[in-house]
C-alpha cells in the first residue's frame, strides 16, 4: 500500500495554525503547527511611538525582550500580557511557548522611532536675561503710516562669537575701573586731597545714570556683578529709604556699578518690607517685576 502525507490547514489570523495530518494509515491525526509570534505593527521606521501587539494562537505563553538579548521558554524574558509600548528605537525579540515544553523560533521586530522636529517660538519662563545692555529705557511708538514698498535689504546680523565675548569682558573691566575710581574719589574727599580740576566731573560722566523710573530692569543681579543697572538699583533703593550705605560708596549721590554686601543687605530689607520671598538680597524675577512696576 502506498501511503501519502497531507496537511489540511485552516487559515486563522494567528501566528500558528491547527489542522489534521493524514498518513494514509491513521487519519486524521490532530496537531498544532508551531510558529513564532507575529507583531501587529510592521517593523521599520515610524514617526511616532508605537503600541505593538504580539499574537501566537494556541501557545501557553509569549515571552519577549527589548534589550537585545534572546528570550527562551519557559521563563527567560518578559511575559507578554498586553501591548508593548515602543517610544524610542528598539528591537522586540519574542518567542512562543507551547505544551510539552515545545517552543517556536525567536522572531525579531526592529523599530526605528524618528519623530520629526518641531519649530516654533520658544519662550522660556522665569529667570532673567543674559549679558550686556541689561537696562533698557522704554520708547514711544508712533503709529505706522502707509508708505510705498521699497527694495528689501538684508538685515545686519549682530556680532557673535569671540568678538562679542571679548567686548563683554572689556565692558566688565571698565565697570570695575569706574567702581575703583569712584571709591578713590570718596577717599580723596574724606582726606581733603585736592584733585585736578574736572576729575570728579569726569568720573561722574563715565557712569551717568538714567532716572530709574524711566527704564526697566531686564536681568537678574547678585553679589559680585557690575553694570549700570546695578547703579540704577542702588539709586532706587536709596530713593525708597533702603540705603545701600549711609556714607561713602553706595550712599545717596555716590552710587556705584558694583553689587556688594551693602546692595544685597538693602535689597533684602526692601524684599522683606514688601513680602517678596525669599528676602535674601538676590535680585531675581519677582523683585524685578515689583521694582519695574513701582
Amino acid at each position: 500500500m502506498i501511503g501519502f502525507l497531507a496537511l489540511l490547514v485552516v487559515p486563522v489570523s494567528a501566528s500558528e495554525v491547527t489542522g489534521s495530518l493524514c498518513t494514509g494509515i491513521n487519519c486524521p491525526v490532530e496537531g498544532t503547527v508551531i510558529a513564532a509570534p507575529t507583531a501587529s505593527v510592521a517593523a521599520g521606521t515610524h514617526t511616532s511611538a508605537q503600541s505593538v501587539t504580539l499574537t501566537a494562537t494556541g501557545s501557553q505563553s509569549i515571552l519577549y525582550t527589548t534589550d537585545g538579548t534572546a528570550p527562551a521558554c519557559p521563563s527567560t524574558g518578559t511575559a507578554y500580557s498586553g501591548a508593548v509600548s515602543v517610544s524610542s528605537s528598539a528591537t522586540i525579540k519574542t518567542i512562543a511557548c507551547y505544551a510539552n515544553n515545545a517552543s517556536s523560533t525567536v522572531a525579531s521586530y526592529a523599530y526605528t522611532i524618528s519623530i520629526p522636529a518641531t519649530t516654533g517660538n520658544s519662550n522660556a519662563g522665569g529667570g532673567g536675561g543674559g549679558g550686556g545692555g541689561s537696562y533698557v529705557a522704554p520708547t514711544t511708538t508712533t503709529p505706522a503710516t502707509t508708505t510705498t514698498p521699497t527694495t528689501a535689504t538684508t538685515p545686519t546680523t549682530p556680532t557673535t562669537g569671540a568678538g562679542s565675548a571679548l567686548l563683554q569682558q572689556q565692558m566688565q573691566l571698565l565697570n570695575l575701573l569706574i567702581v575703583q575710581l569712584q571709591a578713590l574719589l570718596v577717599q580723596a574727599k574724606a582726606q581733603g586731597i585736592n584733585l585736578p580740576a574736572g576729575t570728579e566731573a569726569l568720573i561722574g560722566a563715565l557712569a551717568t545714570p538714567a532716572t530709574p523710573s524711566t527704564g526697566v530692569f531686564t536681568r537678574n543681579l547678585e553679589t559680585g556683578m557690575t553694570g549700570n543697572d546695578v547703579k540704577q538699583l542702588q539709586i532706587y533703593l536709596n530713593a525708597k529709604g533702603f540705603k545701600v550705605s549711609a556714607s561713602g560708596a553706595g550712599s545717596p549721590g555716590n552710587e556705584t556699578t558694583f553689587f556688594g554686601a551693602g546692595t544685597r543687605a538693602a535689597l533684602a530689607k526692601l524684599q522683606a518690607a514688601n513680602g517678596i520671598s525669599p528676602a535674601v538680597g538676590y535680585f531675581g524675577s519677582l523683585t524685578r517685576e515689583y521694582i519695574n512696576s513701582h
